[in-house]
């Protein structure tokens, strides 16, 4: 796209530039800038710290590690190149390097990044105050680290990987930085790429689609060898609990599947897939208010903040209200009381009674032939 100077007789076409021309840098100009109003890139997010280098044998730093506000770690890659260079390579090696970062590592961190810049404030309370949180959640930061690039352009290597890992449940995107120059004035056209916003929500549909379809291609792990994992890892009593709650699924009846360090269930009300939970080998339940919120009768909002409330009046179970679209979890141990684990089955009942008396979902629950979701 080109940006022009509207004037009164004609458009005028704005000059193409680069950062290179500019004399813009990468580390002292443009990061220096973004980290200051880091809402150009993306209103949701809290930086956590600058060049963050902090893990043995390892040199590498992250240009910008920040948080989103539903506590996912955010690696923000910056390049001012004209293709991008290998960006999403590096900034696939530092997700997986802070994909185990707990938030008293965080904590540290901006302890650090505040220290450097002589800023005032007391880390652990800023974050805080950004999660809307009134003491940390440790079973609730750092469930996903999503990936922004941002870079003058893209390459077609680059743009064709975002696309293949997306496909794949990585939440990675594209921001574009294009410099213009004006009667001498420098401007930044930033436009996120990858998503297009506009066709953000078709595209998710569509990766739904194909992780569904990926999903019933392949080969299913046995519930044996989630039995086998939660016998060995869980508790007598978690183990009671999870094996309580198969029988109480299949009973109703719904599908009990396995997933990864887990196992879940589906119903199928008329056609569409319903999912509920997760019940995890590390001793973990996951509400899966991310599959809930993409039919009805749970695509409303308040229907899932309903869901959320029921599920914590159950001492011990804290879903935060800003996760009514993620995978939210508690520990199973929640559930270890007789009365506690009645309400939580009263809970989900009351939710398949909702999706049995929605009129766009018909009123059949059918088991069968149902590909489970990417877990």
């Amino acid at each position: 796209m080109t940006l022009y100077e509207v004037r009164s007789d004609r458009l005028v076409a704005a000059a193409d530039t680069t950062f290179a021309r500019e004399k813009v840098s990468e580390r002292y100009g443009l990061q220096r800038l973004l980290r200051d109003q880091i809402e150009v890139l993306d209103p949701d997010l809290f930086v956590l710290d600058e060049e963050f280098c902090d893990w043995d044998a390892s040199l590498r730093r992250i240009d910008l590690l920040c948080l989103d506000s539903n506590a996912n770690i955010v690696v923000v890659e910056l390049k001012v190149t004209d293709d991008g260079g290998h960006m999403e390579l590096q900034a696939l090696r530092y997700a997986a390097m802070v994909s185990t970062m707990t938030f008293e590592h965080a904590e540290a961190a901006h302890a650090r990044y505040l220290s450097r810049r002589e800023i005032s404030g007391d880390a652990r309370a800023r974050i805080l105050e950004f999660l809307g949180w009134s003491s940390p959640a440790a079973d609730q930061f750092g469930a996903d680290v999503r990936i922004l690039l941002v870079s003058q352009a893209f390459s077609r290597e680059i743009t064709t990987t975002v696309l293949w890992l997306r496909d794949r449940d990585v939440d990675i995107r594209c921001v574009r930085l294009k410099p213009y120059k004006v009667n001498e004035q420098f401007f930044l056209d930033v436009h996120q790429v990858i998503p297009l916003p506009e066709a953000e929500e078709y595209q998710i549909k569509v990766q739904q689609k194909g992780q569904q379809e990926r999903a019933s291609r392949r080969v299913e792990r046995s519930m044996e060898a989630v039995w086998a994992e939660i016998d060995t890892k869980l508790s007598a009593d978690e183990a009671r609990v999870a094996h309580d709650l198969e029988s109480w699924l299949t009973s109703i009846p719904t599908k009990v599947f396995p997933v990864s360090k887990g196992f879940a269930q589906w119903v199928r009300l008329q056609g569409r897939d319903q999912y509920f939970f997760k019940v995890g080998t590390d001793g973990f339940v996951e509400v899966w208010f991310r599959y809930l919120s993409a039919k009805p009768p749970f695509a409303d909002d308040s229907l899932r903040e309903e869901l959320r409330k029921r599920l914590n009046s159950i001492a011990g179970i804290e879903l935060p209200a800003d996760r009514l679209r993620g995978k939210p979890r508690f520990a199973l141990s929640a559930l270890l009381d007789a009365a506690a684990l009645a309400t939580f089955k009263s809970v989900w009942q009351w939710a398949i009674d909702r999706m049995s008396a929605d009129e766009s979902c018909g009123n059949d629950l059918v088991t069968q032939h149902s590909p489970p979701p990417v877990d």
